[in-house]
């Protein structure tokens, strides 16, 4: 019986090199934000800068993250949630929001989220 490390000798010289360039897996789509700035993928919400609300935006939706774009331009990228329904939130996409609605802030998803990342910094910094 031959061992596996004399079966690899014996077959790398006939392997082909990697390729320069890694396989792109992801998955693109063109979405709509919706009116809470968010994306929905496959059943859960990402959410993107308060001031691309109703426009087409490409998601890329990759094994371990998501990401969105808009122009050529990175507008967020988030870990990608397994579950359903499930809210992926970033703070400093609604912080425009404070100038119409001061009081929204103290209660939202986004500050509950950044709270439990342990972003305090960021929080003080938009609820001062």
């Amino acid at each position: 019986m031959q061992r596996v490390v004399d079966d690899f000798a014996e077959e790398q010289s006939k392997l082909r090199a990697l390729p320069a360039k890694p396989f792109d897996t992801a998955e693109v789509a063109r979405l709509r934000v919706t009116a809470k700035a968010c994306v929905q993928v496959r059943r859960n919400f990402y959410s993107v800068p308060v001031h691309y609300v109703g426009r087409q935006v490409e998601v890329r939706v990759q094994p371990a993250h998501v990401e969105v774009i808009v122009d050529g331009k990175h507008i967020a990228r988030h870990v990608r949630r397994t579950g359903v329904s499930q809210w992926r939130v970033e703070l400093d996409h609604y912080l425009e929001l404070l100038h119409v609605k001061p009081l929204a802030l103290r209660q939202s998803l986004p500050l509950r989220q950044a709270r439990q990342r342990g972003e305090r910094a960021h929080w003080r910094r938009a609820a001062a």
